[in-house]
């Protein structure tokens, strides 16, 4: 089984000078299209069983409203499943870019379930669990705060540990 992790910016580019807040925030404002093909066309020539991708846009004005997991999918004929990375409850569900940031997978086959988790810290809470038939993979996109990060790497080694167990 071949799995690649991929933290792929919102399709943003990966060339980001960090020169100060302005041109690294102009950086996630940028349209996506041209990066989505490239990021497609790479996925395409590794030929992955399955892939996990942190920071994607689901659908915001960045990618022209459209959803750039099922961009990708229909690019390597995968299914996907995604879903925004904060909680219910978070204030970043207020901004209109923002709102739309999320994770996912694509895979090649079926699955047998699929679950969404939280942290109960931080502001990227989900945890997506799927299961496939002979393994299942949990992503994250970890706090940067060490206190934060440590936190949530104990709950999900607790969750882990619970799902090993049934």
């Amino acid at each position: 089984m071949k799995f690649i992790l991929y933290n792929i910016r919102y399709g943003t580019g990966g060339n980001v000078k960090y020169g100060g807040f302005l041109p690294y925030i102009t950086g996630y404002l940028s349209g996506t299209a041209k990066h989505i093909k490239t990021i497609g066309d790479f996925l395409k020539e590794e030929s992955p069983d399955v892939v996990g991708l942190v920071e994607v846009d689901l659908g915001s004005i960045r990618h022209q409203f459209e959803n750039q997991v099922e961009c990708l999918g229909n690019c390597l004929n995968h299914f996907n499943v995604h879903q925004v990375k904060y909680g219910d409850n978070s204030k970043f569900n207020n901004f209109p870019i923002i709102r739309n940031q999320g994770n996912a997978f694509l895979y090649k086959d079926d699955f047998h379930n699929i679950n969404f988790h939280h942290f109960d810290e931080g502001t990227k809470t989900l945890i997506i669990e799927l299961e496939l038939e002979e393994i299942t993979f949990f992503l994250v996109h970890l706090a940067l705060g060490a206190k934060t990060r440590l936190k949530q790497i104990t709950q999900l080694y607790k969750l882990i540990k619970d799902s090993k167990s049934l």
